[in-house]
């Protein structure tokens, strides 16, 4: 007796389905480590910018970037200002896309000052499109 031919459908489906998601979930993590790679090169690129802890997240529905920036910084102005450059390098950097919502604390060394982009006057989340209108920078 053969197999009915849904359940022949589904069988296939089965083996078929995974075999060609693999290359695309493989993908994936090379994604990540470019973005994290660039998100860190630019951070670090900035003056008073001591570390960058930062993690990218490329999946279906859910592309994210973020982490913690510690900088050298005794006052929330001096932090703020350094937190400002590094918005400001992410802004001028064609190596970004306008739709990514970078979340980034940025910490003094000492973790007794703490600031963020909701620490500025942006319209909603900071998403690289509202910095780069908010800084007046277009990527080259």
């Amino acid at each position: 007796m053969q197999p009915a031919p849904t359940t022949l459908r589904r069988t296939m489906a089965a083996i078929v389905m995974p075999a060609l998601l693999l290359p695309l979930l493989a993908g994936c993590g090379a994604a990540e480590a470019s973005c994290e790679k660039t998100y860190e090169e630019l951070t670090l690129s900035v003056p008073g910018v001591i570390t960058a802890d930062v993690t990218c997240v490329r999946r279906f529905g859910d592309e994210r970037q973020g982490g913690t920036v510690t900088v050298e910084a005794s006052t929330e102005k001096e932090a703020i200002a350094i937190m400002e450059d590094v918005l400001r390098a992410y802004a001028a950097s064609p190596d970004l896309q306008h739709a990514e919502v970078p979340r980034f604390s940025f910490w003094s060394e000492d973790s007794t000052i703490g600031v963020g982009p909701d620490d500025l006057d942006f319209n909603g989340r900071a998403s690289l499109r509202n910095i780069r209108e908010h800084y007046g920078i277009e990527p080259e």
